[in-house]
């Protein structure tokens, strides 16, 4: 070697050594791996990839400490044990909302770190906006999906099952079976629109057993009228209509007394 490139490699030695003082491993590395087996050269850039190796993994150490997951798993993650990973998946579909898969990768992981409380709390958060989901499925009047959705959660989870009973009460057929419906209906007390809805279809009910009263009155057929009054709930028209058979009624025993005395 002649003297003018010794030079130059003690130049690039130098050089090496400054870029690695100043904790620029990677321009060091590629310096002193230039250099071959010149002086301690080898041994250098050795330390230096050790140091850049030691550096990422300590990078994705604070990044998974930080809760910047999805950095973490952009870095060396593979550098840490696999169930760091797998963690980091799970809370990065957590905050996706993704619950329901986050869930199965914590209880994957067993006792790994916290990841059986978060397990708990996944499905915790699964159910809410299974029941979110629904409530919003009730007022869309997608139905069916409502009933699907209410049907997946925990029976005794919010009201649930109040949800279920007001959907089995709009699913009666209200011409077939009023009173079914507006039965249904009032067992269900102020839940919802409930007690609006059982009112709306006594009225309907009322004002068809109010023409069959009528009919039947007008036909003589008293009893029949009578038995027809007792189901009315509008106490106005009730009151009314008692007044009416009532008359009826009076007439009739006048009739049959007059007919008596021919």
């Amino acid at each position: 070697i002649t003297d003018e490139g010794d030079s130059a490699l003690y130049l690039t030695y130098i050089q090496a050594r400054q870029a690695s003082e100043k904790g620029d491993d990677q321009t060091a590395e590629e310096l002193f791996s230039s250099l071959g087996s010149f002086l301690d050269s080898e041994e250098e850039a050795a330390n230096c990839r050790d140091h850049m190796q030691a550096k990422a993994v300590q990078e994705t150490i604070d990044a998974f400490a930080s809760g910047e997951y999805a950095e973490f798993l952009q870095k060396e993650p593979e550098s840490l044990d696999a169930a760091y990973a797998t963690y980091a998946r799970a809370s990065l579909l957590a905050s996706r909302e993704e619950y329901k898969e986050a869930a199965e990768l914590f209880t994957s992981l067993g006792d790994f770190l916290n990841s059986s409380e978060q397990a708990d709390f996944m499905l915790e958060k699964a159910v809410d906006a299974d029941y979110e989901q629904a409530v919003k499925a009730m007022n869309d009047k997608d139905y069916s999906l409502a009933r699907q959705t209410f049907l997946a959660c925990p029976e005794d989870y919010r009201d649930r099952t109040r949800y279920l009973r007001y959907l089995d009460a709009l699913a009666i057929d209200i011409k077939e079976d009023p009173q079914g419906a507006v039965e249904a209906f009032e067992a269900l007390g102020n839940f919802l629109d409930s007690r609006e809805k059982a009112l709306n279809i006594r009225k309907v009910l009322d004002d068809t057993v109010w023409i069959q009263a009528i009919e039947a009155a007008r036909a003589g057929e008293l009893e029949k009228a009578g038995k027809l009054l007792e189901t009315l709930m509008e106490s106005e028209r009730k009151d009314r209509f008692t007044s009416y058979l009532h008359a009826l009624q009076i007439m009739s025993v006048l009739s049959e007394a007059e007919d008596l005395s021919m």
